[in-house]
């Protein structure tokens, strides 16, 4: 009776352990407990500039573009890999899409056309690191820079050649039509559409990762390549179509943010990508592949961009967020480390 009762309260008995322990099954408490610390900090703080509609408008929308990103970054780490070209891939597109419209194409024709360019070269970099074997560090470094270099080339040609008669100053200050615009800078509900569509591709992934066959490979490929290809697995073929992906949402989020900002320019999502590993090991998703949840990557992007915000209402340095950022990533990394010991998928 006595070894009964003792039992029963070691069950129950507080310990820092089992808190540890939840907290590496559940990694995305991290992001999510920060986010609301700051929303209790900021709201008592700052009530008038933090309590606004306006304020959540801002943060929302300054997040929707980049949670493009973050979700084919997400895809690509839980695969294994990663991908550093994603900023780059922002820039070209947000550049060329641009200068399509100037040179006289059609809207939609433009989009199609640096959307299907991008996943076509997200193809052959996957292509490059599943096929031949090359280290997606690499290619995915290389490959940016060749699209920063294309970026400039294409912005130089747009310069040059545009129809709607350049202003000396450069390519941001380029008349986009209202019909492009449109696609980012309405808004419904005091929310510009970015905002929405960002709901809509964060929901659809998140099904795709926990409901989806297809999608859960990934894991079983980030954790064990040789036993995800013995387990019958087209490893390679579903790396692929991983950068693919990446590379398709990254060229998305250009073409959107070219329109909200109403303009082209070479230094709009050069640096995203650090952003985006920033928020996605924030939130759970191990560099090692294999863990992680998509929810968690879009709380470790909130959490990020709420920091950014934190720092605009504050008044902050600007340069300031960077040294934020870095050690952000250093402290999300460290914690990955510590929570890989434990052996405990997150």
């Amino acid at each position: 009776m006595e070894q009964t009762i003792k039992k029963n309260k070691t069950k129950g008995t507080f310990s820092p352990g089992k808190v540890i322990d939840l907290v590496a099954q559940k990694r995305w408490l991290i992001p999510l407990t920060l986010i609301v610390v700051y929303v209790i900090a900021f709201a008592v703080l700052y009530p008038s500039v933090f309590l606004t509609k306006y304020n959540l408008a801002s943060l929302l929308l300054e997040f929707s573009i980049p949670a493009f990103v973050i979700i084919g970054m997400a895809i690509q780490l839980i695969n294994g890999e990663i991908d550093l070209s994603v900023g780059y891939v922002v820039m070209f597109s947000n550049v060329c899409v641009a200068c399509l419209i100037v040179l006289g194409v059609p809207v939609w024709g433009a989009i199609a056309i640096t959307v299907l360019f991008c996943a076509l070269i997200g193809w052959l970099v996957g292509v490059l690191v599943a096929g031949v074997g090359v280290n997606s560090f690499i290619a995915t470094l290389g490959s940016g820079m060749a699209f920063y270099g294309l970026g400039l080339m294409v912005f130089d040609y747009g310069y040059k050649y545009g129809t709607n008669n350049p202003n000396p100053n450069g390519l941001d200050l380029l008349h986009l039509p209202d019909s492009f615009k449109n696609i980012a800078q309405l808004q419904i509900g005091g929310f510009q559409l970015p905002v929405y569509y960002a709901l809509a591709v964060i929901a659809v992934f998140v099904v795709l990762m926990s409901k989806s066959k297809y999608f859960k490979q990934y894991y079983y490929i980030g954790m064990n390549k040789e036993a995800a290809e013995l387990s019958g697995i087209r490893v390679k073929r579903t790396k692929i179509a991983a950068f693919v992906i990446s590379a398709t949402l990254s060229s998305l989020a250009g073409v959107l943010l070219v329109a909200r900002m109403g303009s082209g320019a070479t230094t709009l999502g050069v640096g995203m990508e650090l952003k985006a590993i920033t928020a996605v090991v924030i939130g759970g998703v191990s560099f090692k592949g294999g863990r992680g949840t998509m929810i968690g990557a879009v709380f470790g992007g909130l959490f990020v961009y709420c920091v950014n915000n934190a720092l605009r209402i504050t008044n902050a340095p600007s340069n300031l967020y960077k040294v934020i950022e870095g050690l952000i990533l250093l402290c999300a990394v460290i914690l990955d480390a510590q929570f890989s010991k434990r052996k405990i998928v997150g």
